[in-house]
């Protein structure tokens, strides 16, 4: 912990830069960090993101300046241009790298800028925040936070980012399309492979749920992991396939339930607070799963192949008859 003096020197950074580019989906795990910083250094934090994914989640955080770069990985982190970076950034005093990763075009980067104080996740930094990856995502990157802020929590600052009102208009057009008295149950089914259940397995779920329950209509998003003119109930199911994130985001905001594998639009659900199942196998539930809205993890721990329809179709229908309002704690095991 910093003591006071320094506090309030950091505090008084005239040009506090916020540097964050990792996946989509952890631009969303991290967003109440960031906009807590921000709300930390209002109207004077720059943040710099990778473009088309930072100002996704930008829309609406108190900046002084805005800057998306173009970014590749290498086999550290990310690779890019320092040199144009600095200088789209200009001046600054206080360097943030909420990223858990290196690279050598990071540290020129800090090396051009000539910070006072530099923070990071690792020991070159002036201040290591210590990578504690027993807390959940989301409570790690908000340690940043509590350096200034011991005492904010990430859900004072768990609100969903602000989009474009074309981005609305759109989704709003999907979702006005279906039928006014049904229920929405949204689904993401694809990622990497090692974290998607089978296509199959998606396809008896949607049959045997629109069977016990007219009064939905399955909506799925994402790239296209389900080909649902082979769902039987097919006529109550609407594929919402390669829409933008943001697009894709509200139309899951309006849904009344969610399930989904560990990606980006499990951690949308989440800051939307949707009652959502979310299914675990390769990665930890613990650490990146449900944080802030109601609903139950899965953890297929003998792999996605061996977690049965019939186990997830149980836990739907225990939700829909009694509905979770608080925040998730429960994981069942697929083997139970």
């Amino acid at each position: 912990m910093l003591n006071d003096k320094t506090i309030n020197t950091l505090l008084k950074s005239h040009y506090p830069v916020l540097l964050f580019a990792n996946g989509y989906g952890d631009h969303y795990l991290n967003l109440p960090t960031i906009r807590a910083l921000a709300t930390v250094f209002s109207n004077k934090l720059i943040l710099v993101g990778i473009e088309n994914a930072i100002n996704q989640i930008a829309g609406d955080l108190p900046l002084a300046k805005l800057i998306s770069i173009p970014m590749q990985h290498n086999a550290t982190g990310r690779s890019f241009d320092s040199n144009n970076a600095a200088k789209l950034i200009g001046k600054c005093d206080l360097f943030i790298s909420l990223n858990p990763w290196q690279s050598n075009d990071l540290n020129r980067l800090i090396t051009t800028l000539k910070p006072q104080t530099s923070i990071g996740f690792f020991d070159n930094f002036d201040i290591s925040i210590a990578r504690d990856y027993n807390k959940h995502s989301v409570d790690l990157a908000f340690d940043f936070v509590r350096l200034f802020k011991p005492n904010w929590q990430p859900e004072q600052f768990s609100k969903p980012p602000l989009y474009e009102k074309n981005e609305y208009q759109c989704a709003n057009k999907i979702f006005n399309s279906i039928e006014a008295n049904k229920k929405v149950l949204c689904i993401h089914p694809d990622t990497l492979p090692e974290k998607m259940w089978p296509e199959r397995y998606w396809i008896q779920l949607i049959d045997k749920f629109l069977d016990k329950n007219p009064d939905y209509t399955v909506l799925i998003i994402g790239l296209k992991g389900i080909d649902a003119s082979l769902c039987r109930n097919h006529e109550s199911v609407i594929p919402a396939y390669r829409l933008p994130i943001p697009v894709s985001a509200i139309l899951l905001s309006k849904s009344d339930l969610f399930i989904g594998v560990d990606s980006v639009f499990l951690h949308i659900a989440d800051l939307y607070q949707v009652l959502s199942i979310a299914l675990f196998s390769a990665t930890s539930a613990h650490e990146w799963g449900i944080r802030f809205g109601p609903g139950i993890h899965i953890d297929a721990k003998y792999g996605m192949e061996n977690l049965s329809v019939e186990l997830v179709l149980k836990k739907i229908s225990q939700l829909i008859t009694n509905p979770i309002t608080e925040k998730c704690s429960a994981t069942i095991q697929a083997s139970e």
